[in-house]
């Protein structure tokens, strides 16, 4: 099974829909993630992939303060876009030997990777708050999960 959970950076200094990329977490975001990182520390995750903004990162970095840790952290530039136009070919082509997967980028590209993932079926997501996550399964390959997948929550 695979499972990709998609969290939006915390909350940063500036705030606003378009924060600069080297602006830091405010105290409130780095205890909003620090407090996801203790529900990200019970997934296994195999392969973080983060948005190599500031405030991106120290989203990650304080998330693991809280307990998370993957076996292998890389940033991708496409996570940046807030449109997450680059979104859907990157989980597609994930590599298969990767199980658990957690994306840290910005919204609404976030939002849209997520309905576009899901089964037609499946309910909508609600909006992502900064901080918060889209947690969606799999039970086949990478390259097959878009409309395919369930919310987990």
């Amino acid at each position: 099974m695979k499972r990709l959970i998609l969290m939006r950076h915390a909350e940063a200094m500036q705030g606003g829909f378009n924060p600069d990329p080297q602006t830091p977490l405010s105290p409130d975001g780095t205890r909003a993630a620090t407090a996801a990182g203790q529900f990200l520390a019970g997934c296994a995750i195999d392969l973080a992939l983060v948005a190599p903004t500031t405030y991106a990162v120290q989203t990650w970095e304080a998330a693991c303060l809280g307990g998370a840790w993957a076996a292998k952290v890389e940033l991708i530039e496409w996570l940046s876009d807030p449109l997450g136009r680059q979104l859907p070919p990157l989980v597609l082509s994930l590599p298969e030997e990767v199980s658990t997967v957690l994306l840290i980028g910005r919204e609404p590209g976030l939002q849209s990777l997520a309905y576009g993932l899901l089964a037609p079926v499946q309910p909508a997501f609600a909006d992502l708050p900064a901080a918060s996550m889209y947690v969606m399964t799999h039970e086949g390959q990478w390259y097959n999960m878009y409309g395919a997948a369930k919310k987990e929550y």
